[in-house]
């Protein structure tokens, strides 16, 4: 009973101990729970513009909206890296301009109306880039009817997809007028007032003639101009808006390791070519079977006797049609050279042509109808030069009244090349290539030669996955064992290793030389936090890169040790100008001559020198100069002037006005400058830095 007793007195402390507790599990789950959404939410975020989070689903949403619509008006099944990198950038370039430019259009009451969406789409005004997604792929010209025919049959699409990319795409085509609404408006409420003119007008009109002596900075070593770091860090601190940097960029350092084949590897391909001989040889269709098979495409040229290295020559005109020679070894490949075809042709051909293009005005088969037209008028005797200047789009030959004079076989397009051959001197005929619809009268041909065609069948040498394997041990272990600073710098000299240098890269770069497809790499840079962080060994093609983060440049002012360098420069070159000014102070400055004597020198001349001026003729940027004189009175020796290149002493020999620039013209131009500027430059770069633009696309790819 004393238990039970003890029990029921100590229950209510047990009680709330074990609800306590249960308690403390659930707020400790929950709160662990939100610090996961939170660390999830910031990991899918690809950017923040203007306040407001991009979610990365949303911008690859968008991706792929353009890329489906891109491959249904390019009729593509697969985009190249270079076509998808585009759709990206213009999915990121959408996503900027919706969250920078949608509350200024708001408050300004922009908009566009469904009648503006027509024009842009199917009316007198459209958009190019509705004319680029909607480009006959036969012709290389927009092609109205398939906008229409799209539109049309869009619903048809069960999925649904087909009407989701064309909103997507009209989407894009509103912003983009909306864009322009804005910057026109603000352009247009530029004014320049006359005095800003007058003044303007003033500085290009008045004009000097002067005569100059200079002294030359090179003629002081830069070694013995001393510059302290006390100057540099004034200079630095005094300048600053000099050293602001836009975005941030980091610098690497890396080495290569080449993945060389190996002897089996050499031996794999000669296997592989050895196997082939028989299918090559009972082939009747070299051109598709070289084309299938071989690294290397079909190459259609003849050759003549004593042209080929004398191994293929003796054997190209001495073995029979279809015969074999090889397999051999060149340039680290192996090859199979089939006699393919033996013809009596000449070495050149002489023809001149009319080049009808497709166009929207003028549609494919209007231009057939055209071309055809023309042939029967040539062969009627109608006057080829005066048809040539009407019709041809060919402006080159049309210096030669359409005439391509003598050209060598395999330097037109094949269809071109081929059609001639295939014609007689003085036939007329007509050939289609890549460029329009040929009308061509054949006007010559050289006396015929036995020559031959071979169809080269060639297997590189490429290393196979356990040579691919045996490098990335090598680099891999390179990777691992130096994996500091110092350990990388000793390990490249102790190893014999070339460090390679990639400065000033930008988180969206795609391109290091000498590296192809780096992008890994870069990513790799921006996504690393510490500097001198050694990489893994990245895989591009035929070599292994480990890379070090050598240095990261943040956003805003530069740090003083990445420009210290460049100031020295700037202060070198200043110190330099104040030691030559103070030996010209000490000269006899009476006049230009007398100093010109006693620095053993030549009195220099330059007219029409106005304030708006760029360059000093014969000495280059100086615009100290310029501004002095275009401000010292005439016949006046001016003290010595610190320029951009040497010091100067200068008179002015002749003042005068021309009155080239009149008020009206100098208002005019401002203004076109303006307007210029406001589109380009700085009204949109003015609202994306207010936005506050946090990219985070690194992260992704």
């Amino acid at each position: 009973m004393a238990v039970l007793q003890t029990l029921r007195n100590k229950a209510g402390l047990i009680v709330s101990i074990v609800i306590g507790l249960a308690l403390l599990a659930f707020i400790l789950g929950d709160m662990l729970r939100s610090s996961q959404s939170l660390m999830r939410g910031n990991a899918d975020e690809i950017a923040e513009i203007s306040g407001n989070s991009i979610r990365y689903n949303d911008y690859n949403a968008m991706v792929e909206q353009l890329t489906e619509n891109y491959k249904r008006n390019t009729q593509k099944t697969a985009l190249t890296e270079a076509e998808t990198d585009e759709i990206r950038q213009q999915a990121w370039e959408t996503l900027v301009k919706d969250n920078v430019m949608n509350k200024a259009y708001e408050q300004i009451g922009i908009d566009v109306t469904p009648d503006e969406v027509f024009e842009m789409v199917q009316g007198k005004f459209v958009s190019p880039l509705v004319k680029k997604n909607f480009t006959n792929p036969n012709t290389g010209i927009f092609d109205r009817s398939m906008v229409i025919r799209f539109l049309k049959t869009m619903d048809q699409d069960p999925t649904g997809n087909a009407k989701i990319s064309w909103l997507s795409f009209e989407k894009v085509l509103i912003e983009n007028r909306k864009l322009s609404k804005f910057f026109n408006l603000i352009s247009k409420g530029y004014y320049v007032p006359k005095a800003i003119a007058q003044k303007l007008a003033d500085n290009a009109n008045n004009k000097a003639n002067i005569q100059y002596v200079s002294e030359p900075y090179a003629l002081i070593n830069d070694s013995s101009i001393t510059v302290s770091d006390d100057e540099i860090e004034k200079f630095y601190n005094e300048h600053q808006k000099l050293f602001i940097q836009q975005q941030e960029t980091r610098d690497l350092e890396y080495v290569i390791f080449n993945i060389i084949p190996s002897q089996e590897d050499s031996t794999l391909a000669l296997k592989w070519t050895q196997d082939i001989v028989s299918d090559f040889k009972m082939t009747n269709d070299d051109v598709s079977f070289v084309n299938l098979n071989s690294d290397v495409p079909f190459d259609r040229k003849w050759y003549k006797k004593g042209v080929l290295p004398e191994r293929l020559d003796t054997f190209a005109f001495n073995a029979d049609t279809n015969s074999i020679y090889g397999p051999y070894l060149e340039n680290g490949a192996y090859k199979l050279v089939k006699i393919s075809k033996r013809e009596m042709l000449p070495d050149s051909l002489k023809a001149r042509h009319i080049l009808i293009q497709p166009s929207e005005k003028l549609p494919y088969p209007e231009a057939r109808k055209l071309a055809d037209s023309l042939k029967t008028l040539l062969q009627n005797g109608a006057d080829f030069a005066q048809l040539a200047h009407q019709y041809s789009a060919d402006k080159k030959s049309l210096e030669k009244d359409g005439d391509l004079g003598w050209f060598a076989l395999g330097q037109m397009v094949p269809s071109f090349e081929d059609s001639v051959l295939a014609a007689k001197v003085g036939d007329i005929i007509t050939a289609t290539s890549q460029f329009g619809i040929h009308i061509i009268e054949v006007e010559g041909r050289s006396e015929d030669s036995l020559k031959v065609q071979l169809a080269t069948l060639v297997r590189n040498i490429e290393p196979t996955s356990t040579t691919r394997q045996f490098y990335y041990s090598i680099a891999s272990k390179f990777a691992g064992e130096n994996n500091t600073t110092e350990k990388f710098d000793a390990a490249c000299i102790k190893e014999n290793l070339t460090k390679r240098f990639a400065n000033n890269l930008k988180p969206m770069d795609k391109t290091i030389a000498g590296l192809d497809h780096p992008r890994e790499i870069v990513k790799w840079a921006f996504n690393t936090e510490e500097a001198g962080s050694i990489s893994n060994a990245f895989e591009l093609d035929t070599k292994f890169v480990v890379a070090k983060l050598a240095t990261i440049h943040p956003k805003g002012i530069a740090p003083i040790d990445d420009v210290k360098k460049d100031i020295e420069v700037v202060l070198k070159r200043r110190n330099k100008g104040k030691k030559l000014a103070e030996k010209l102070n000490k000269l006899d400055k009476s006049s230009l001559s007398k100093l010109a004597l006693q620095l053993k020198k030549d009195v220099n001349e330059a007219n029409s020198i106005a304030f708006t001026s760029f360059v000093l003729p014969s000495a280059g940027v100086e615009p100290q100069v310029i501004a002095a004189a275009t401000t010292l009175k005439p016949q006046t020796i001016s003290e010595p002037i610190i320029g951009n290149n040497a010091v100067f002493v200068i008179q002015v020999t002749k003042n005068y006005t021309d009155n080239a620039e009149t008020i009206v013209s100098e208002q005019q131009k401002l203004e076109q400058d303006i307007s210029y500027r406001v589109n380009y430059q700085q009204a949109y770069d003015a609202m994306k830095k207010a936005a506050n633009i946090k990219d985070e696309r690194i992260k992704f790819f």
